[in-house]
């Protein structure tokens, strides 16, 4: 009796540890770029976000193939607007995140021509969450 009782902890154990990683694994495979989005989500955005280098103001356009197409400036800056290169949007997260409340559930990402800020920078990513009313909420951004 004893050592059944011994097993089943080790068993329930086990399970308590391992289940949450092969969740996360099978999240991080379905995640990826999205080649047709939600409706809500097929517009053009104008967001601005401050990050550690500077205020930065996005004005971009997500087409229904999920490809991303916009500009990048430095609020303020004076290297004025760069181009969005290779954006495209992703899913971020999945039902296993969702419910732990991690991250948000899309992310835009792309490169850019020049860095808007004197640091230079190569990419830039945005992730945010889209509400009932279709307005962006969660917003995080930076290069």
């Amino acid at each position: 009796m004893k050592k059944t009782i011994v097993m089943a902890v080790r068993m329930i154990v086990t399970l308590a540890l391992v289940a949450p990683v092969v969740l996360l694994a099978l999240e991080l495979e379905l995640m990826g770029p999205i080649h047709s989005p939600r409706h809500e989500l097929v517009r053009t955005w104008d967001i601005e976000h401050s990050t550690h280098d500077a205020r930065l103001r996005f004005v971009f356009s997500i087409h229904e193939d999920g490809t991303v197409k916009g500009t990048v400036e430095a609020v303020g800056g004076t290297i004025g607007k760069v181009g969005m290169k290779d954006a495209h949007l992703e899913r971020n997260r999945h039902w296993f995140s969702k419910m732990l409340g991690q991250r948000s559930d899309y992310k835009v990402e792309g490169h850019v021509e020049k860095s808007p800020v004197e640091e230079p920078h190569e990419w830039f990513w945005i992730e945010f969450n889209c509400d009932q009313e279709g307005s962006m909420t969660r917003i995080n951004a930076g290069f």
